[in-house]
């Protein structure tokens, strides 16, 4: 008995979840599709488990581009999972300290309290040296010095840029070029 064949230009398939060892086989699928069709978009979603930025970095990321895999960065946090804009992590862990939303809102409160005009903290306006802001409320603030403030981490133990951009990135407020 002879079956009909159907072609198939294009479809989406959402696997509800991939059991514990069978990642090798689900590379067997993606090969074949792959062998089969010029365009494959991944959307991967991880839960119930944890890796530190580090090896997200390193590990993860890392592996992504040496395959020539591109990252969406606008439609990703830290673990590539889709977020809306209004769905930002409440909380995250920066080199071991954890870091919410509130904590970072009183941070700015300080601030604030402290230097009534932002350009009164060094200066920081002028300087060449920083060259990111946090924009939050009409105001902006120097993010290098407000992580400093929200973890209790010195400014010389870790990087300005983007390691520190990301961050607050993640808990949704908005990083600018001064």
């Amino acid at each position: 008995m002879e079956y009909p064949v159907a072609l198939l230009r294009g479809f989406q398939v959402l696997a509800k979840s991939v059991p514990k060892g069978k990642v090798a086989s689900l590379m067997g699928v993606l090969n074949y599709l792959q062998s089969k069709f010029n365009n494959m978009v991944l959307n991967l979603f991880v839960d119930d488990g944890s890796i530190s930025q580090q090896d997200y970095e390193d590990k993860t990321k890392e592996a992504f581009r040496q395959m020539g895999v591109d990252i969406d960065e606008n439609k990703s946090n830290l673990l590539g999972i889709s977020i809306s804009e209004d769905e930002y992590l409440m909380s995250i862990t920066f080199k071991g300290v954890p870091i919410d939303r509130e904590a970072v809102k009183r941070a700015f409160e300080d601030f604030d309290d402290l230097y009534p005009s932002t350009n009164d903290y060094e200066n920081w306006l002028d300087k060449g040296t920083y060259k990111y802001a946090i924009r939050y409320q009409g105001r902006l603030y120097p993010p290098k010095h407000i992580l400093s403030v929200v973890s209790g981490i010195p400014r010389t133990d870790f990087s300005g840029g983007e390691q520190t951009n990301r961050v607050f990135r993640q808990l949704g407020f908005e990083i600018v070029i001064k």
